[in-house]
């Protein structure tokens, strides 16, 4: 935008249910609306650093996780305009998606779960054995049927169960330092990974469909991912200034 004080740095993306796109600009402390072409529509400035976003409310309302350890909800509207806030752990880190109405929300050790209230209601650590669920910690999570699939910084990612229990393990050695994920109409899982500079997909039992991207091409550094359920097409975020 052309009053944007700092170099765009677009950390995670999502789309509500009309398939209007909204972005966090972690650098201008900004969430950005698209239109249909996605051209920029209108901005609000949240004050400090967004690390996540999600959908909360059909077409009505997002979710914004801000390093300042809050969770700020906006109504979506002719305009966006901020509503309340909750306090959540992991304010700094990437990772926020709402599953069966609850805030799934990462932090440095795994997943805390709240109500839309602000109420923690379980926090995801270890397995029954005692084993820590992710290989590093999480990063972008969504939603694929009955489960949160989060990635977590390594070779995939984990799809957790409503009680944290672990379902699959969607993996391959291609990966490096694994961030963004989505989930497309059909099921397919698209996880991309910040070091090998690709994007693999699986299928809903976690078996590897192969490159979406591979990493000869000019995606570099993908960070965050949302598939476009109306065009049919997977928005990436990267890091890199040459994409």
């Amino acid at each position: 935008m052309t009053n944007d004080r700092n170099q765009c740095y677009i950390n995670d993306i999502c789309q509500l249910v009309d398939g209007t796109i909204i972005l966090t600009d972690y650098n201008n402390k900004r969430i950005k609306r698209l239109d249909v072409n996605y051209n920029i529509k209108d901005c609000l400035d949240l004050g400090t650093y967004p690390t996540a976003i999600c959908c909360t409310a059909g077409n009505a309302e997002v979710a914004v996780k801000l390093a300042t350890y809050k969770v700020c909800f906006i109504s979506v509207g002719s305009s966006l305009s901020k509503m309340r806030d909750i306090s959540v752990r992991g304010g700094g880190y990437t990772g926020m998606t709402i599953c069966a109405g609850q805030l799934w929300v990462s932090d440095e050790n795994g997943v805390n779960v709240y109500s839309l209230t602000g109420t923690l209601i379980k926090s995801m650590r270890n397995d029954v054995n005692g084993q820590r669920i992710l290989k590093s910690y999480a990063q972008q999570m969504a939603v694929s049927g009955d489960t949160v699939i989060v990635t977590d910084n390594s070779d995939g990612a984990v799809s957790l169960n409503r009680d944290g229990t672990v379902k699959r393990e969607p993996r391959d050695k291609r990966l490096k330092n694994t961030r963004g994920v989505c989930v497309a109409n059909d099921g397919t899982v698209f996880i991309s990974g910040f070091s090998s500079h690709n994007i693999m997909m699986f299928d809903r039992d976690g078996k590897c469909l192969g490159e979406l991207v591979d990493n000869k091409g000019c995606l570099k550094n993908p960070l965050a991912m949302c598939y476009d359920k109306k065009k049919n097409c997977v928005l990436v975020a990267s890091y890199s200034e040459t994409n």
